[in-house]
């Protein structure tokens, strides 16, 4: 049975086809298909009938094939004839139809080629590719779902697509396209960026198929790389944009376009309703889509991907636009103005120093940075005096950035804070600073906090700029969407937000950390701080053990805001790990903090000993009853109290012994008799007086009774009667002899009496007191009368002396009577330890012998002394009030007394006896005088002080000042009244010490008072006043007063009295000592340790002024010097001041003074040394000679001290000098700039040190001084500061010793010759040697063709028979137009030409040039990019430059185009200011190591001098770059892209078509294989069946001889040898035979087995062979060409097995009919052509200018641009070109050359692109000539250039010159001629902008007059054209013709894009188009589109005219 095995219903159809074709005549084959389906007959079968069922719901889809449109398709026109046979065309358009029904299995009746033409060169462009065909062919009954399956079977290589006989050879690249549905656009992305390894090269593309492949199966199926997400993106910006379904849009594939872009092809589906596809609606998304493209705001540019389309593609490369920004394809970045100081910092003009301090540990480290963001470096010093924790603390001792156990040692101070624990918060402060310990100074909080809301608001404002610029923004080459923007910027957002909570956290923390209203207490005695902070603090002691309250906190800085209440008994010490900062009040009131209290109280018991004092002043005192808690006055005084000293060692306190001493005897009165008598005879009469002392009777009768003379004595004898005379003030009364007692008797008989007187009251005998005696004066009449007086009895009268012992001491002899005073003085003489003795006796005033005194003396004369004692024996006088020392009881001494009194009487002798008033010695301070400490105090009453100066200057303990005293003169005085209180002394001041580690700072704000009390006072005592106390400021730096610090006594206190009064004395001043580095009180500062005052009247007569108290210093350095925090160097705010030395501008033999010194840690060598420093004078004028010097010191190599020194005086000098006392001989020898200061001027001063040559170099403001210098030091070890006497003050600032980070760049300089040098750096790089090119020329290879006569004998000879061969040369194949090489880099000096600098104008005018150049500090181009980038120079004159520092460090440049980790670095900066954006542009090449990337980058900022922010890199237009300049119209302000390229221009021609001839068939060794020859040329049905050995197959003669016996029992086998013949070869019938082959091997052609005449398709030897001589003849091996054929595919056995019992009469099918074998028989061939594949017949390499128009923002290429041919002459780069030269060429070639505004310009298409200037003809662009004098390069056009490119270039011209060119009608003279017609349409294509202007005006009637215009013009051009050039065909060749069919399609383009024109117009006439401004749009639209339509005519017609 026969099977057909058909495969499928393919085969069958194509069978059942060429059945029914096989005796019909052949159809068209582009009407019908090759065969029925179903389909076909229910349906449709023609292309008519389909056309008209199915009407718009078709498709044109193009397919392009590898064949040749003459040997593939069979369609080779010439002259209209047909080469070949028809049914080789058919076939191929039938197979196709097959092949394209069966990959899409549908029926081929939906299927219809419409035309197979030649397809472009993508290469070669604009010749045709004979290799190529493009198949344009519709389907009907249109499914898109077919057109996507075709799609992807297209880039499937194993898919049915590519087993068919046509589209097997399907072009990937091209792929199926469908022109109405598919579009083009640009975006700019590099390849690699977009589909990294899944990127292939086609046909040396590197190209993206996945889109139509289907590669990323699932929408979000982001698993397969980032191609998939960039296929999700791209649909759905697109659908965005469209307002879309995103499934609406594939794409096809993407192919990388230029450097940095790549073209990607995408499809529209259009909607369906009903099996229907809406095209229009497709259409409608287009035209509005390439709307979007063309308006840069459209939500386009906001896609994830499409912000970067470029518009200057357009869409399809058609509407293109110019580019208008460049802010969607930059790094955006906010330019930030930024301080002065800190861009300094970042251009590393100024130091890349800082400093670290850790105040907690004291330990500061320096580090610096190459770059900005860079990794930081340990270095050995940067003090910017910024932290003023540390102050200037760095300036003594060793700069240690270890801590150490050891702990600074501070002068003056009792302990060292880092020995005490920290106390207080640690609050986060602005920055990454945390206020540590007691930080309350609201002006720096809010400073901070207005800091931290700035810095808040800068975070936010940066998250807001994220946020906005998410949309706007491209990072670099990783970040290729907006989503991966927004990733990145929402990594950095979440980032950056929790910045910002963490500072709004922080902020909060601020805000709520101080207080707005700050008071801070201070308890000395329960040690506890509280308040607005809490801490506790700790109990230290002195060396003499006295207790201090100590806090101790990291830092301490309480501004004038903060209450401050000090309270408690102990001394306060504030300790600073690091600085201290105070401006706000610290009052200690008076008898607190160690300061004792005024006398009063004789003991204060331990507990009450750390209770406050009651201060008058505070106003809590009872005045009645002014008592307060711990009061023991003299009053309270127990019997068994231990009384010390509680009012201080300086307070007039002494221990008390209070005695009374009295003298006595027995009484006895005195009595007198006064008689009055005569002689006897005679009568007595008259009178007589009395008389005592100064005291008289009146006259006395002679008979006077008794009574009477007793009133009369008592009456004139006394001050007063006797009644009242004790009531009287004797003060300044004589004594009286107070009462007597009278009797009177007669005696004899001349009336004579006599009176006994007896005196009652009299003390002692009248007659011996005070020498006063009674006498009586005779006044009596009558002859010797007379009065007489005569004592009866003497009174009691006690005499003689004693002595007083005590202490050892005995008084001299002491009368018995002795006064007050004398008793004193004889004490106080005679018993030294006594230091004051208050004597009070009875009868003090010596005038109370009356008897009626209270104070009066003993009746019997006796006394009573009371005697006050003060010793400081025993007198225990603790510290500190809270001394345990108030505990103790020092020695009590007893009063003894000796006896040699006299005045006995009978037997009993006057007595004497010393009472002790207190049972025990107690301690009082009394008398009013003022308390001692620095000074002695005041006196008190009775000139009684017992104060003495205590403790020393140093202030080595803290002690408080010392009350005042009692205002009363004795204590007990004090007992004897209740109102003692009100006079008691005022209490001392007390003590406190400030102890920092580093500065101590008292603001102008700050007032720090230790002041004694004033003593108080009553009405008639006032106390004395207590003495200041102790103020202890130590700093292990600076100590800096501006404040008030005040020690003062307290003033004596002041009785209301306005009558008698005792002031009591002022107080001592206190000790203030100040210990430091430096210490320095400025001239806001007030140090007072005044004493008390007094009253001016009591000034006058004693003492009563407290002494002043004592200061000390003590420094290390002898200048005077401070942290100056109202100045810095460039705006900063803190710098280091040198105080003047003195305050007259004329100081005499001025000398230098040492000054604070750095120590660096070790010697160290660094590269950098820099500081600011600043002077003015103090005072004017300034002093003449005056001086600050600055010395870094170290040894020299033989060991001696020298010094790298600065000095600024009247002018700078600068040098190495010899260290040592000649320090002023030295600086004479030092270098002077020729410059005189400017004081009030900061001057920038920097070292450069090479330690490996010895040199150094010296700037002065960023300005060199003269050369290297000689550096003869082995290192630094440190920096000392000096100055000479005078009046002047220094600043200095921002101290740096390190790395030299401006990487040694260096400015230009003036050489001998005048001319400016770039100093040692290499010149900027150009083109490498490959991208030049060679210039030697190169040949075409020759060839020696052989024939039959070089095979003869005679030219096979050695000699080649007399013939020379391949004599000469072959054809040019390559030759260099390129007049030299670039320049190579070096390292010499470079002259510097003005071109080379960017003018700058300033604020004042002038003009000042900048050079901004690229640096390396490697000498090459070594991968060391962090030593690298764009410097900077400016000058005003050339000669002077001043280094601008690093613009641009290469780390800070990306390659935002391709991911890569190589380094970059810079080339040939240019900048231009862009006046519109205020913004300096720079752009520069960016290269890495091996100079593979030629890009370019661009740099932005708002000052000249940088720092730049690098902000894109790229490819302009596409096209690497290496040499540029830039150019600026100064008029327009437009800027230009100048830069140069080299090109290799290939002359192409298609390669020769010989005439075919017959080829026989080869086998593998080029053997001729006839069998196989005859086979392929000759169809013959036995020789081509496979069955034609099934005879032989039967009989066994198809194999080698081989036939075996076999027995058969044991089965063993025999094999017969070949020969043996006959039947018995097997025995009989134990034996039966087996044939396996019975081929003959004695025959080649046997032994195998016989061979069949049939040559086996599948035998590999049988398809070595191919033909490829026939054009005509499809190219096939024996196995294709065996079974394939216009029947289908032959089944070789025919379905027959190979035993089929049929076989044997099998008779093979003749297959003759449609056999591929016959296929093309003998035909006539066409001559021999040029219409092969093109190949290259020359090269030329060239040099060319291309100027491109950048953006109004300077940072992007429009798209619009020019290229000429022309290079400088000798190699030179465009760096040469000047100026005026540029200006020069621009106005030129805006003149004369056009600019297009087609973006791309790649090498590879240079002058073969149509969007391309091409300049086809050789000519030399720029003649030059070079003068001798000035070495200038002159540069001019020629005439012929201009011609040349006139009639070459494109037309294109900027729009102000196509504005001024109207429409241009034929003119009169015109003949109709091709010259005639080209300039008719090169008119029009012109007048096309003009029409544009007047659609964009709105004048749509013009317009259209316009259109109307044009469109007549160009068709009659554009018809004379082509008939002209149709007439010149038939003398042409094929390559021609082609053309011409080029040039004939484009015009038909052309005017088919009129009749859109026309169509539009009338439609906006009749307002279809909607509003004016649609209109507009459609109407410019379509001029676009016929712009370009007219530039491919153009270039269609220039092309054709070269070929003629």
């Amino acid at each position: 049975m026969t099977i057909f095995n058909f495969s499928n219903v393919y085969w069958l159809c194509f069978f059942l086809y060429s059945r029914l074709t096989q005796s019909q005549s052949i159809q068209n084959p582009l009407d019908t298909p090759p065969f029925h389906d179903e389909w076909c007959d229910t349906v449709c079968a023609t292309r008519q009938t389909c056309a008209s069922k199915f009407g718009n719901d078709t498709l044109h889809l193009k397919l392009k094939a590898k064949y040749s449109i003459s040997d593939g398709p069979g369609k080779h026109l010439f002259h209209g004839k047909k080469y070949g046979q028809e049914i080789t065309r058919r076939t191929f358009d039938t197979q196709f139809i097959l092949d394209i029904s069966n990959a899409l299995e549908i029926s081929p009746c939906k299927i219809y080629v419409s035309e197979v033409s030649p397809a472009e060169n993508d290469k070669l462009s604009p010749y045709l590719d004979p290799e190529y065909v493009i198949i344009d062919f519709q389907l009907f009954d249109v499914s898109l779902t077919l057109v996507q399956e075709l799609t992807r079977q297209v880039q499937d290589m194993s898919s049915i697509l590519y087993q068919g006989e046509v589209t097997k050879a399907t072009n990937r690249l091209f792929g199926i396209v469908v022109p109405l549905l598919d579009h083009s656009v640009k975006l700019m992305y590099h390849i690699s960026m977009v589909g990294g390894n899944l990127v292939e090269l086609l046909e040396e593309k590197q190209v993206l198929t996945q889109g139509s492949s289907r590669y990323c199966e699932y929408e979000t199926d982001f698993s397969k790389g980032s191609y998939c997400e960039f296929e999700v993106l791209f649909r759905q910006d697109l659908a965005n944009v469209l307002e879309m379904n995103r499934n609406n849009i594939e794409i096809l594939r993407i192919q990388l376009k230029d450097e940095d872009s790549v073209l990607v092809f995408f499809r529209l589906i259009p909607m369906s309703s009903l099996h229907t596809y809406d095209f229009g609606w497709a259409q409608e998304k287009i035209v509005h889509l390439q709307s979007m493209i063309a308006e840069p705001s459209s939500i386009l540019y906001n896609g994830n991907l499409t912000f970067r389309v470029d518009p200057t593609w357009g869409l399809d490369q058609e509407t293109k636009s110019n580019r208008i920004g460049s802010s969607r394809l930059m790094r955006s970045s906010r330019l930030d103005k930024g301080s002065d100081y800190e861009r300094c910092r970042e251009t590393q003009r100024c130091s890349q120093g800082w400093s670290h301090y850790n105040e907690s540990r004291d330990v500061s480290t320096f580090t610096s940075q190459k770059f900005p963001g860079g990794e930081h470096y340990s270095i050995p010093l940067f003090e910017d005096f910024e932290n003023w924790r540390r102050g200037s603390s760095l300036l003594q001792g060793l700069l240690d950035t270890t801590p150490s156990s050891d702990a600074k040692e501070l002068e003056g101070a009792y302990w060292s804070p880092v020995d005490f624990i920290s106390l207080g918060p640690k609050i986060p402060s602005y920055n990454s600073t945390v206020n540590s310990g007691l930080v309350l100074n609201q002006y720096k909080k809010d400073a901070d906090i207005e800091k931290q809301r700035a810095w808040i608001a800068e975070i936010q404002l940066y998250l807001d700029w994220i946020r906005k610029e998410e949309n706007i923004t491209s990072l670099d080459a990783r970040t290729r969407s907006r989503l991966d923007i927004k990733d990145t910027l929402h990594l950095t957002y979440r980032q950056y937000s929790k910045m910002l909570e963490k500072e709004k956290q922080k902020l909060k923390i601020m805000v709520e950390s101080q207080c707005n209203e700050c008071i801070l207490a201070f308890n000395t005695s329960s040690l506890e701080m509280k308040g607005s902070m809490n801490a506790t603090g700790v109990i230290a002691t002195t060396p003499d053990g006295t207790e201090v309250a100590v806090w101790t906190f990291d830092s301490i800085d309480i501004d004038k805001n903060v209450k401050v209440h000090l309270t408690g008994q102990r001394a306060l010490a504030l300790l600073s790990k690091s600085s201290i900062h105070i401006d706000t009040i610290l009052v200690v009131t008076p008898g607190t903090l160690g300061g004792f209290p005024g006398g009063y109280s004789v003991k204060r018991d331990s507990i009450h000993r750390l209770v406050s004092i009651c201060n008058e002043e505070e106003g809590n005192l009872n005045r009645r009853n002014p008592i307060c808690v711990g009061d023991q006055p003299l009053s309270n005084k127990r019997s068994n109290t231990h009384s010390n000293n509680v009012n201080g060692p300086g307070s007039p306190s002494s221990r008390i012994y209070s005695y009374s001493i009295e003298t006595k005897a027995t009484v006895q009165n005195e009595i007198h008799k006064i008689v009055i008598d005569t002689i006897p005879g005679e009568t007595v009469y008259g009178s007589f007086k009395l008389i005592f002392g100064d005291y008289s009777t009146p006259l006395l009768s002679h008979d006077i009774s008794a009574q009477g003379l007793k009133a009369a004595m008592e009456d004139s004898f006394n001050p007063a009667k006797v009644n009242i005379l004790a009531a009287v003030d004797r003060s300044n009364l004589d004594e009286g002899i107070g009462s007597v007692t009278v009797s009177r008797s007669r005696i004899g008989v001349n009336n004579g009496f006599q009176w006994l007187i007896t005196f009652n009251s009299m003390v002692g005998n009248p007659e011996e007191i005070d020498s006063v005696y009674l006498e009586v004066q005779n006044l009596l009449q009558g002859d010797d009368a007379f009065v007489e007086k005569t004592t009866i009895q003497n009174g009691t009268s006690i005499g003689g002396y004693f002595t007083l012992e005590m202490f050892g001491n005995s008084t001299r002899p002491l009368p018995h009577d002795i006064s007050a005073d004398m008793l004193r003085e004889a004490m106080l003489t005679d018993i030294l330890p006594l230091i004051e003795v208050q004597v009070t006796r009875s009868s003090k005033n010596n005038n109370c012998n009356d008897g009626y005194c209270k104070d009066g003396p003993h009746r019997s004369g006796g006394y009573t002394w009371d005697i006050i004692l003060s010793t400081s024996q025993g007198n225990i006088s603790p510290y500190s009030p809270t001394s345990s020392d108030h505990d103790n009881v020092g020695t009590i001494e007893a009063l003894t007394i000796t006896n040699n009194l006299t005045g006995c009487v009978d037997g009993s002798c006057p007595e004497i006896s010393v009472v002790r008033k207190s049972s025990t010695p107690f301690s009082l301070s009394f008398g009013g005088g003022g308390g001692s400490y620095g000074g002695l105090g005041g006196l008190g009453q009775g000139n009684f002080s017992a104060s003495m100066i205590y403790g020393d200057e140093r202030l080595s303990n803290l002690y408080g000042g010392s009350g005042g005293a009692l205002g009363y003169v004795s204590p007990f005085d004090a007992r004897m009244t209740q109102i003692a209180s009100k006079s008691r002394g005022g209490s001392g001041g007390g003590a406190i010490a400030l102890i920092a580690q580093n500065d101590i700072v008292l603001g102008a704000n700050s007032k720090i008072t230790v002041n004694g009390e004033s003593g108080w006072a009553s009405y008639m005592y006032g106390g004395g006043g207590g003495s200041g106390g102790s103020i202890l400021l130590s700093s292990g730096g600076a100590t800096t007063v501006n404040g008030i610090l005040e020690a003062k006594g307290g003033n004596g206190g002041q009785p209301w009295s306005t009558g008698e009064k005792f002031v009591g004395g002022g107080g001592s001043g206190g000790r203030i000592a100040l210990f430091g580095t430096t210490t320095t009180d400025t001239f806001k500062a007030n140090i007072s340790l005044n004493g008390g005052d007094c009253d001016v009247e009591s000034k006058q007569m004693k003492k009563c002024k407290g002494s002043e108290g004592s200061l000390f210093r003590k420094t290390k350095s002898v200048l005077v010097y401070s942290t100056d925090f109202t100045t810095g160097a460039m705006d900063t705010n803190t710098s280091l001041l040198l105080h003047p030395t003195s305050d007259s501008g004329s100081v005499s033999n001025s000398r230098w003074l040492s000054g604070p010194t750095f120590k660096l840690k070790g010697p160290t060598r660094p590269q950098r040394i820099s500081f600011f420093i600043k002077v003015s004078p103090n005072t004017k004028p300034a002093t003449k000679d005056w001086s600050t010097a600055i010395s870094f010191g170290g040894p020299t190599a033989n060991g001696k001290d020298a010094a790298l020194s600065f000095s600024i005086g009247n002018k700078i000098m600068y040098g190495l000098i010899q260290k040592g006392k000649f320090f002023h001989l030295e600086t004479t020898r030092m270098s002077s700039l020729d410059v005189e200061t400017v004081v009030d001027q900061w001057y920038k001063i920097d070292f450069h040190l090479d330690w490996d040559i010895k040199k150094y170099w010296f700037y002065v403001n960023d300005i060199l001084q003269g050369e290297a210098k000689y550096l003869n030091l082995s290192s630094v070890n440190d920096a000392t500061t000096k100055a000479k006497e005078s009046n002047m003050k220094t600043w200095i600032d921002e101290i740096y010793l390190g790395t030299d980070t401006s990487m040694n760049f260096a400015c230009p300089y003036v050489g001998h010759d005048g001319r400016v040098y770039v100093r040692g750096r290499n010149n900027a790089v150009d083109w490498k040697p490959e991208e030049v090119g060679e210039f030697s020329t190169s040949y075409q290879e020759m060839s020696r063709h052989e024939s039959h006569l070089s095979s003869r004998s005679r030219y096979e000879r050695q000699d080649h028979g007399g013939i020379l061969p391949l004599d000469g040369r072959g054809h040019t194949l390559y030759t260099s137009d390129v007049k030299s090489f670039p320049i190579i880099s070096d390292w010499d000096d470079k002259i510097l030409k003005h071109q080379d600098t960017t003018t700058i104008i300033q604020k004042n005018g002038k003009k000042m040039k900048v050079w901004y150049g690229e640096h390396r500090n490697d000498q090459g181009y070594e991968d060391n990019h962090d030593e690298g980038g764009v410097v900077a120079c400016s000058t005003l004159d050339m000669k002077t430059w001043k280094r601008e520092g690093t613009m641009l460090h290469h780390v800070n440049i990306t390659n935002m185009v391709i991911d890569s980790n190589s380094s970059l670095h810079v080339e040939r900066p240019k900048v231009l200011y862009n006046k519109a954006t205020e913004t300096f542009v720079m752009w520069m090449i960016i290269d890495d190591p091996d100079r593979t990337l030629a890009m370019v980058g661009i740099a932005t900022s708002k000052f000249y001098n940088g720092p730049f922010t690098f902000v894109r890199s790229f490819y302009p237009d596409g096209n690497q770059t290496r040499d540029f300049t830039l150019h600026k119209d100064e008029e327009t302000g437009k800027a230009y892209l100048i830069r140069t390229f080299y090109e290799t221009v290939e002359y192409v021609l298609p390669s020769p078509k010989m005439n075919p001839i017959w080829e026989s068939v080869k086998d593998e060794n080029g053997q001729t294989n006839f069998a196989l020859n005859y086979h392929r040329a000759h169809y013959h049905p036995d020789y081509d069946n496979f069955h034609d050995i099934h005879i032989q197959r039967l009989r066994h003669e198809d194999k080698p001889w081989k036939i075996i016996c076999i027995n058969r029992l044991t089965q063993q086998e025999r094999e017969i040898p070949f020969g043996s013949f006959g039947d018995d070869l097997c025995t009989g019938e134990m034996e039966y035979k087996r044939v396996e082959g019975q081929g003959d091997p004695t025959f080649e052609h046997t032994k195998d087995g016989i061979q069949s005449r049939f040559l086996d398709p599948n035998d590999p030897k049988n398809n070595v062979w191919k033909p490829n001589s026939v054009p005509s003849i499809e190219s096939k091996t024996w196995k294709e060409n065996y079974e394939k054929g216009t029947c289908g595919i032959r089944a070789m056995d025919e379905d027959m097995q190979t035993f089929d019992p049929a076989i044997p009469s099998f008779e093979g099918v003749n297959r003759s009919s449609c056999s591929n074998i016959a296929d093309n028989p003998l035909h006539a061939t066409s001559p021999d052509e040029l219409s092969g594949t093109p190949v290259i017949v020359e090269k030329r390499r060239a040099k060319y200018v291309s100027m491109s128009l950048l953006t109004d923002d300077y940072l992007e290429t429009t798209g619009i641009f020019t290229t000429i041919e022309g290079e400088l002459s000798d190699g030179k780069d465009l760096s040469f070109l000047t100026d005026e030269l540029r200006s020069a060429i621009f106005k030129i070639t805006i003149g004369y050359f056009a600019f297009t505004n087609a973006p791309t310009a790649t090498r590879a298409t240079i002058g073969l692109t149509r969007n391309n200037l091409y300049v086809k003809n050789r000519y030399d662009f720029i003649e030059k000539s070079t003068s001798a004098t000035d070495g200038k390069t002159n540069i001019k056009f020629s005439s012929e250039s201009r011609r040349l490119f006139l009639n070459t270039m494109l037309v294109g011209f900027f729009p102000s010159i196509s504005n001024a060119i109207e429409f241009v009608p034929a003119s009169p003279s015109f003949q109709g001629t091709l010259t005639d017609a080209e300039e008719i349409i090169s008119a029009q294509r012109l007048a096309l902008n003009n029409i544009a202007d007047v659609i964009r005006q709105g004048d749509i009637d013009e317009a259209g007059f316009k259109i109307m215009q044009l469109i007549s013009q160009t068709k009659m051009g554009g018809e004379i054209i082509l008939a002209t050039f149709q007439e010149q065909l038939p003398s042409k060749g094929s390559t021609a013709l082609l053309r011409y069919q080029s040039c004939q399609k484009k015009f038909v383009y052309l005017t088919e894009s009129f009749e859109d024109c026309k169509i539009a117009y009338e439609n906006a006439l009749k307002g279809k188009l909607g509003s004016t401004a649609a209109a507009q749009l459609k109407l410019l639209s379509i001029i676009d589109t016929s712009k370009n339509l007219y530039d491919e005519f153009l270039l269609e017609l220039n092309l054709f005219k070269s070929e003629l």
